[in-house]
């Protein structure tokens, strides 16, 4: 609700937020721990796929940082994808799902599945 606010009220998203998203992943990505030969090399693959759109020269850290704020592709995407037909909803609760209901539920089902049938077979042959 509050991105809808700021999209389509007065000068739009501010690049505030933006900037300070930039310096805290920026921060991140400078100081942290090297990573081993293998998972560098797997995260430099995954930066290559063609739908990652990084060029050569941010392979290293194009998936880290943040680059260039775009206010009108935000507002696109909020518009056309973040919208209730797209939502999914998980219920979740504390209480569903216990072991200990399940088995009440259990053996609380009388089913009697021995005489049903037979008895069906009496009445049908009797009439």
């Amino acid at each position: 609700g509050m991105m809808r606010h700021y999209i389509h009220n007065g000068d739009g998203l501010p690049t505030w937020i933006h900037e300070e998203l930039k310096s805290i992943q920026e921060m991140s990505h400078k100081f942290e721990d090297d990573a081993t030969p293998v998972d560098l090399a797997e995260s430099i693959a995954e930066c290559m796929v063609p739908f990652a759109c990084l060029p050569p020269e941010r392979l290293l850290d194009g998936d880290a940082l943040l680059f260039k704020f775009n206010g009108d592709v935000i507002r696109e995407l909020v518009d056309d994808y973040l919208i209730p037909a797209n939502a999914r909803v998980d219920l979740t609760s504390s209480t569903f799902g216990r072991a200990s209901d399940f088995d009440e539920h259990v053996s609380n089902m009388n089913v009697d599945h021995g005489n049903s049938n037979d008895e069906n077979e009496n009445e049908n042959e009797a009439e």
